[in-house]
């Protein structure tokens, strides 16, 4: 169907790319904004064992309504089908546990590198553009929630870019094939995901 003859309020979701560019603009400003993207993880989730389907990733993910907007709508992607590699279940389900696996890993050994320093003396050098409104309060929070928000925006980054470059590289929402959240999602819907591609 082509969505540009939809009404508004049956396209709204294509506009969710601007979820994507504040979440990282924000995190820039005060990287404790980067919890925001607990609800893209928590939505996702939820919808899935709620509703048993992937409606989240199909209709509104602000990744891929980026990944469209770069690569359909620029002409940024060469269009080019993905590696077959990128759609394998243990393929899939291996960049899954190595995606968590590093964000915590990441959040574990910054943890103990830092331990006995001051964290929010190093995260706002880092991450923080410092502007007369800025809210200080990151001083108030626990080292522990604020490691978490480091982890969670370099996670959410690396991921950024890594889906950009397949967009490029290939079709537009080529991420699509090995997103970890899109294969989390996928297991807990297993049964449905199955009976839809019988049909």
């Amino acid at each position: 169907m082509n969505t540009s003859t939809l009404p508004i309020s049956k396209r709204w979701h294509q506009h969710l790319w601007i979820i994507s560019i504040l979440y990282f603009s924000l995190g820039l400003f005060n990287i404790l904004f980067a919890w925001l993207g607990l609800i893209c993880v928590a939505i996702p989730i939820t919808t899935a064992m709620i509703k048993n389907d992937k409606s989240f990733c199909y209709l509104y993910c602000p990744r891929s309504k980026m990944l469209n907007l770069l690569g359909h709508r620029l002409k940024l992607s060469r269009y080019k089908a993905p590696p077959a590699l990128f759609s394998y279940p243990w393929f899939r389900k291996g960049f899954m546990f190595l995606f968590f696996g590093s964000a915590f890993t990441l959040y574990c050994t910054t943890f103990i590198h830092i331990r006995g320093q001051s964290t929010q003396a190093i995260l706002l050098s880092l991450w923080e553009f410092h502007l007369p409104w800025t809210v200080r309060s990151i001083y108030t929070i626990p080292s522990p929630l604020a490691l978490f928000a480091l982890s969670s925006y370099s996670a959410m980054l690396l991921s950024m870019i890594l889906s950009i470059i397949m967009m490029i590289l290939y079709k537009p929402r080529s991420w699509c094939t090995c997103c970890p959240m899109g294969t989390l999602t996928q297991s807990i819907c297993m049964d449905n995901v199955k009976e839809q591609l019988k049909r």
